[in-house]
């Protein structure tokens, strides 16, 4: 099955009859305002966007994340002309660089769903969420070593709302090459709240730009392309 994506404002969203659907697999829950799950025709509560369509600076009317996303493979197009999502129940293939996910919970009794990777930046290496839905990747603790300056930026969580933060360029080790991305400076309960669940940051959709996309969390597989 293949819908279009429209990236829009440094976030991914899937584009339906109905309006912009976040896709998000920094979110275990799926939300939205028509009542029904655009991949699986599924009903689900409805719940008014306006609050996230604020801070996103567009109007969504609904998230996907990840207790839908992970029951499927997905390849992800970010290419300029053809951006699109191909999902399916079976297994699907894209060419790339392999690295191993693990599923973790960052709420107490929830069940574990949010895909986490393994990288090393400033020459520690650590656990990382990987989150479609984050605009800026974020690391916990003092800037690495060489990294460079960039302007802050806005951005949000919704447990505080907005927030603005300094943030800088760093190179990512991840399995089989060694991108750059921009991250932020984590506000302390965002802060807090990974690194009770021994995380040490967040890899957002910036490695996602311009290639495919393999996510494949069945299989505890994300390919990215260098």
């Amino acid at each position: 099955m293949n819908l279009p994506l429209v990236f829009k404002r440094q976030h991914l969203f899937i584009k339906t009859a109905a309006g912009l659907w976040v896709f998000d697999t920094g979110s275990p829950s799926t939300i939205g305002e028509t009542g029904f799950n655009p991949l699986n025709g599924n009903a689900i509560k409805a719940r008014s966007m306006s609050d996230i369509s604020q801070f996103l600076g567009v109007k969504v009317v609904g998230l996907i994340g990840t207790d839908t996303l992970n029951a499927y493979d997905h390849v992800i197009d970010l290419r300029s002309k053809h951006m699109s999502l191909e999902y399916s129940e079976d297994e699907l293939t894209c060419e790339g660089r392999a690295q191993s996910l693990n599923l973790i919970s960052l709420e107490t009794a929830v069940m574990p769903s949010i895909p986490a990777l393994r990288a090393s930046i400033g020459d520690q290496e650590a656990t990382y969420i990987f989150d479609t839905g984050a605009q800026l990747s974020y690391r916990i603790g003092q800037k690495p070593d060489g990294h460079v300056p960039c302007t802050p930026a806005d951005d949000f969580w919704l447990p505080i709302g907005e927030f603005n933060t300094e943030t800088y360029h760093a190179q990512v080790a991840l399995s089989g090459f060694s991108p750059s991305a921009r991250f932020g400076v984590p506000p302390p309960k965002l802060a807090q709240t990974l690194n009770d669940r021994a995380v040490s940051g967040i890899i957002g959709s910036e490695l996602m730009i311009g290639r495919l996309t393999g996510y494949f969390p069945r299989r505890r597989i994300l390919i990215l392309q260098p």
